[in-house]
């Protein structure tokens, strides 16, 4: 198979999902250089350098299928303060005009991939009275026990900047309380296979991370052995 994947961030999504591919598809190997010398059995991932996407771009990518054919492209955005249905109808509706010349997934995280990452239930520390920013958060919404995708802007009062923003602060307070340092330019652990598993594990138990959800289903659909076994609790 031959995958490419676009996406906007300039660091975490490069990095995350490059992890994240080797270890779902193990045969997969990163081509690191340009799109033209992907061959078989290879994966190709391009950022938009953290600008939003636009029409343009898309009808870039797909000039690029155009002259080089891959089995799957993988669009994967944050919805930000947008609805994901809207933002995913949007880009599929685009693709589509495009004539896209291979099957394509667009993968929308609701509101951000930090939002997928705050899944991790190991990650909270159970003591967050000890750290007085987490507590504060922790106080506000229980990513343990509450959905972190659905999880609401706290207040100008506790956070000043948008939703995704708190999501991310959230999750380096969570991380920090662990003696551990997340940034966009260090994902860290959230590339590692027991972050992935725990995350796949949050969904496959609760009705949580619907959005992350649809990444794991594309993946288990296109035949990943990993997916299915941890989803069927056979990890």
């Amino acid at each position: 198979m031959k995958f490419y994947f676009v996406v906007e961030g300039r660091q975490t999504e490069k990095k995350v999902y490059a992890a994240w591919t080797q270890l779902v598809f193990p045969d997969l190997v990163q081509q690191r250089s340009s799109l033209p010398e992907i061959q078989e059995d290879q994966f190709f991932i391009f950022s938009s350098g953290g600008y939003p996407f636009s029409g343009n771009l898309l009808t870039h990518v797909v000039n690029d299928l155009k002259r080089t054919p891959v089995d799957h492209l993988f669009v994967c955005v944050d919805a930000e303060d947008e609805a994901v249905a809207t933002r995913r109808a949007r880009i599929e509706q685009e693709l589509a005009g495009l004539k896209c010349p291979c099957p394509y997934h667009v993968i929308i995280a609701n509101r951000c991939m930090e939002s997928w990452f705050l899944g991790n239930r190991k990650m909270m520390t159970h003591r967050p009275e000890g750290h007085s920013t987490l507590h504060t958060f922790w106080e506000h919404y229980d990513v343990r026990t509450r959905d972190p995708e659905d999880m609401p802007h706290p207040g100008e009062t506790v956070f000043q900047g948008t939703t995704a923003e708190y999501h991310q602060k959230y999750l380096k307070e969570m991380f920090r309380a662990k003696g551990l340092r997340y940034s966009k330019e260090f994902p860290g652990e959230t590339q590692d296979e027991h972050y992935f598993d725990a995350l796949v594990e949050r969904r496959r138990e609760t009705n949580h991370l619907a959005s992350f959800g649809q990444l794991i289903d594309t993946w288990s659909g296109l035949g990943s052995p990993r997916l299915k076994a941890i989803r069927n609790g056979r990890s």
